[in-house]
């Protein structure tokens, strides 16, 4: 063989210096090996084929190399032919176990200072034998997979049979090494991707991803047949575009409507070979492009094919780089190891080989996966005979393998839909599949007759067959009916008529319970005051609801009073029992918080609330010897279940005074004492109960409703051994709209169930279309338990309450779910919960459940406030399980289960969390009470560790702005100066720090601790 004189030593570009570093971030796993392996069913020779592996690698100098590191410096080392030999091993395997087997051979790692960085596996299965090479990524890509296949068969039979090789295999061929990158290459990026926010491309639907990663994958086939196959031609032919650039364009649609944005980058894989001469070049030379492109579903599809081609073009014209060059030209960073410029990848492979003979035998490929994925998706395509083969590789971190079936289901009924309708607006193209629709069908088969009784009839009712049973407290219903009767002459005789709104103002007790049965049999509603609330407040919730009379069981203020008749309870004498409600009537009003500062009244008819309480009465088993908890603060209309619930069964209730609410303890006591049976609170309250409840609520039937419940309260919740049911419903659809039973395991995101009774819920997109399952939208909710809409508010009201075909009006939730395959629905956060810190989007809730799993908490509070230099962290208000808590530690227990983005910087630690008066966390008061000082420069520590650390985070990051709690990632810090800093702290502390260990302990705080203790890796 002819050998060159190629150069033995120089610098890597770029992309070569990414690969070295991903190699280190996993250390023990081959996260960079490329693999090749096909099946013969004879048994091949191994000295054939090592003489042949062995001849590939003295032809290409490129698979001789190897990296070496001198500091932060790295350069690639090309190491002599007589140097190199190819490790070949030889096994056995039953052909069941061979694709796995062929996983773990392809996923163990190389020693990249060793060369080559290519070994060879000869498996021996039964009726034949498989080949398995691997090499690592520093030196091959999928068109060196090629090149050397077709150059092995040739070798093999040429060494097995002693002929010389064929004279175009006999030579070396020189080292490609690539071109420097242009100046007016970086310049053009930077201004593709100028203003880009690298948190849009995430999937919403993704879990948050691991703080340090695993790079677990997996894979999963789909093949575009025939029918799809012509449908992508007829498109190619009317766009007058190619193959791969319509299935580029449908690609970025598909992100886009899985919740990816608008604004979409995509990194494409690319052949970097230019010319005949390159063209046969063996090593890396694949450059991926970041490309962007803008996804307006106004446009049609054969203009986003325009858009997506030119964009494509452009990048290729400058595609002498590849984006881990450009990475540190751009203003864009990772809180993690991930790619901050894409997280999903397109790769239009070249056709794969399907002819290859070796040794007069047929070789069939097969799968060489190495079980692992740098990036949350990698659709790979493929072009097959008789359609186009679709390979979705992707990160089980962050992706289940049913969510990519069907997104890879969608994407091919997606492109059947734009053939169909090409020119048409994209918004009006649906690619849902027929199991998508025929979820929500039955999701949404909750018709029930319940008959036209309102709550007052079913009551009525139910006393008249128990007339002498306790209703409320002891009283009986006999009574309960005669003191609402005496209300409502009351109220007749003050002027109130049907349609009014009277204003409550009680105390929980038989006495509130037959002010609002008075009310309804007077055909008017109710409105609840809560004396904790600010007079202004309720003041203005009167007025607004042109209330004119007052029922109250204590003193009434003057702004209350004021152009009201104030009616005393105690003066309430009795009467005979009559039922004038309609349903169409409305049953009460109650305002929320608005936007606008102003709370807002909600209009609930009786129709609406019959339909939720006769839900529950039949879910829970009310009879008439259970005992109802009626704990919740009446303003709340949660409250009016705990009541009407229990009176529509011919139950008991049990009432709660406030005094006692907020006390667990006796809350407890009461609850054992009374024999109660059906408690309901919010998880707030919950979280005060559980530590006195043991198992005081074993054969309970319990409701958790009103905020987010996490699972580890959940688990402890079951643990005290009642039935748990998560509830969740906004005020607008009548106290609950959905349901679940919970059982243990309680899976992290904890479902919030399915639609009761008469109603039906949709996860719609911003343009009102229905989101596949599985990803994120914004829960719509019709049926029986739409209010009537807001008081006074009509263009509210038809924003909020919008109709459409098929389903009439519904309320806009403005709440994020998701609905999983089996149809329960999980909550993903209130819009305004869902925050993005340094591009990256958090769940406020989701960081919340996760603290509350670490052992010295028994709740958390999130929020956002801002850092020193101006940008959005997290704060987080921490109650303990008792005694001190290491702060320090908490942060690093933290570090450990969350991504870097979502751990807190600063704990607060309280003994109690400010509530609202619905016995909620109230955030804003939160966040004013544990707010951290103003300062312009965050003072450095006092431990000498952690100050020498602070100022080299300072120096390499150049901000004087930085604190102990600063995540070196979030503020600037990338792969590269992470060596850069872990070199300077080996210097400083002669600690042999591995830029690893940046990434464990991203902050000075955390990399201190680590120091101190010991627990250094490498």
């Amino acid at each position: 063989m002819t050998v060159l004189d190629t150069p033995s030593d120089f610098p890597l570009t770029g992309k070569e210096q990414a690969q070295w570093m991903l190699h280190h971030l996993a250390p023990g796993r081959g996260i960079c090996n490329v693999g090749f392996a096909w099946r013969v069913d004879k048994m091949l020779r191994w000295w054939p084929l090592r003489q042949a592996f062995n001849h590939i690698v003295d032809r290409h100098p490129a698979l001789r190399a190897t990296v070496r590191a001198a500091g932060s410096a790295l350069r690639k080392h090309i190491s002599p032919v007589e140097d190199v030999e190819v490790p070949l091993a030889m096994h056995s395997c039953s052909a069941e176990d061979l694709e796995a087997f062929v996983t773990r051979l392809v996923g163990e790692p190389f020693d990249i200072e060793r060369a080559p960085l290519v070994r060879v596996h000869l498996i021996a299965v039964p009726g034949g034998s498989a080949v398995c090479s691997v090499m690592h990524h520093l030196v091959s890509d999928a068109v060196t997979v090629q090149i050397l296949a077709r150059e092995l068969v040739s070798l093999y039979d040429s060494y097995a049979s002693g002929a010389e090789p064929a004279a175009e295999l006999r030579d070396e061929i020189s080292l490609h090494t690539g071109v420097p990158v242009a100046t007016a290459t970086v310049e053009y990026w930077k201004e593709h991707l100028k203003g880009l926010d690298s948190g849009l491309p995430a999937l919403a639907g993704a879990k948050l991803a691991p703080p340090r990663p695993t790079f677990a994958g997996d894979r999963l086939g789909h093949t575009l047949g025939p029918r799809c196959a012509a449908a992508v031609e007829r498109l190619r032919v009317r766009t007058r575009s190619t193959t791969s650039i319509v299935l580029l364009a449908a690609y970025y649609l598909l992100l886009s409507r899985h919740g990816a944005g608008r604004e979409l980058v995509v990194g494409v894989v690319t052949n970097a070979r230019r010319g005949a001469v390159e063209s046969g070049a063996v090593g890396y030379h694949a450059n991926t492009l970041p490309v962007r492109v803008r996804v307006d579903e106004d446009m049609t599809f054969a203009e986003l094919v325009s858009l997506t081609r030119t964009a494509f073009l452009n990048g290729l014209q400058h595609g002498d780089v590849s984006f881990e060059e450009l990475q540190r030209e751009l203003p864009l960073r990772s809180a993690d190891w991930r790619v901050p410029l894409f997280r999903h990848s397109f790769n239009f492979m070249p056709p794969a080989i399907r002819q290859m003979t070796i040794d007069g035998t047929v070789a069939t490929p097969m799968d060489a996966f190495h079980g692992m994925s740098r990036l949350d998706l990698e659709l790979g395509v493929v072009p097959e005979a008789t359609g186009i083969g679709l390979i979705a590789v992707y990160s089980t971190e962050v992706h289940d393998r049913a969510d990519i079936a069907m997104l890879l289901a969608r994407y091919e009924n997606l492109l059947l839909a734009l053939d169909r309708s090409a020119e048409d607006p994209l918004r009006t193209v649906d690619l849902a599949v027929a199991a998508d629709r025929e979820l929500v069908r039955v999701v949404n088969d909750t018709a029930r007759t319940w008959g036209p009784e309102t709550l007052l009839d079913v009551i009525t009712a139910q006393a008249a067959r128990t007339p002498d049973r306790p209703a409320v407290d002891g009283m009986t219903y006999r009574r309960l009916l005669a003191r609402a009767a005496g209300v409502r002459d009351a109220l007749v005789a003050g002027g109130v008529r049907a349609g009014d709104v009277v204003g409550l103002s009680c105390r929980r007790g038989p006495g509130l319970a037959a002010a609002v049965l008075g009310v309804w049999s007077a055909g008017a509603a109710y409105l609840p005051l809560d004396r904790a609330h600010p007079t202004e407040r309720a003041a203005y919730e009167l007025d607004h609801a042109g209330v004119r009379m007052l029922i109250a069981d204590g003193a009434v203020s003057a702004a209350w009073a004021s152009g009201r008749r104030v009616v005393r309870l105690a003066d309430v004498g009795e009467g005979q029992p009559t039922i004038p409600a309609e349903p169409s009537h409305l049953a009460y009003v109650t305002y929320t918080s608005g936007s606008t500062g102003r709370p807002k009244g909600d209009d609930v008819t009786h129709d609406n609330l019959v339909n939720v309480v006769r839900h529950f009465a039949e879910l829970l088993d009310v009879r008439s010897g259970d005992r109802v908890l009626w704990m919740t603060t009446f303003s709340f209309d949660i409250s009016l279940l705990e009541l009407v619930v229990a009176l529509a069964g011919g139950a008991g209730v049990v009432s709660v005074a406030d005094d006692v609410r907020l006390d667990g303890e006796a809350v407890a006591r009461l609850i054992e004492a009374e024999a109660v049976t059906v408690v309901q609170a919010t998880p707030t309250t919950w979280r005060q109960l559980v530590p006195h409840l043991r198992d005081g609520l074993r054969g309970r039937r319990v409701l958790c409703g009103g905020e987010p419940l996490t699972a580890p309260l959940a688990e402890q919740l079951l643990a005290a051994g009642c039935r748990l049911f998560n509830v969740y419903g906004p005020t607008e659809t009548t106290i609950w709209s959905t349901v679940a039973e919970l059982r243990s395991p309680v899976p992290d995101r904890v479902p919030i169930g399915t639609p009761i009774a008469n109603t039906e819920v949709f996860v719609l997109d911003p343009t009102g279309r229905t989101v596949p399952c599985g990803q994120p939208g914004e829960l719509c909710i019709a049926g029986a338990g739409v209010a009537a809409g807001y008081r006074s508010a009509p263009a509210l009201t038809a924003e909020r309450f919008p109709t459409a075909d098929g389903v009439g009006r519904y309320y806009r939730t403005g709440d994020q779910v998701r609905q999983r395959p089996d149809g329960q629905l999980e909550f993903l956060g209130r819009a305004d919960r869902q925050v993005k810190v340094r591009g990256h989007r958090i769940e406020l809730a989701e960081v919340e459940s996760v603290l509350e799993e670490l052992p010295e908490l028994v709740a958390a509070a999130v929020f956002t406030e801002p850092d020193p230099a101006g940008h959005l962290r997290l704060a987080a208000a921490v109650r303990t399980a008792g005694g001190e808590v290491d702060l320090n530690r908490l942060r690093a227990d933290a570090a450990r289960r969350l991504p870097a983005a979502a751990v807190p910087s600063r704990f607060a630690v309280l003994t109690e969390f400010p509530l609202t008066g619905n016995d909620k966390i109230d955030y804003r008061a939160l966040a004013k009470l544990v707010a951290a000082p103003d300062g312009e420069v965050p003072p450095l520590p006092a431990e000498p560790l952690p100050r020498m650390l602070v100022e080299l985070w300072r120096q390499v990051l150049d901000d004087d702005r930085l604190s102990a709690d600063t995540n070196f990632f979030l503020a600037g810090g990338h792969s590269l100066l992470a060596v850069e800093l872990a070199d300077r702290i080996t210097d400083r502390t002669s600690i042999p720090v591995s830029f690893e260990l940046i990434f464990e302990a991203p902050s000075p705080a955390l990399l201190a601790e680590r120091l101190a203790g010991g627990e250094v890796t490498r």
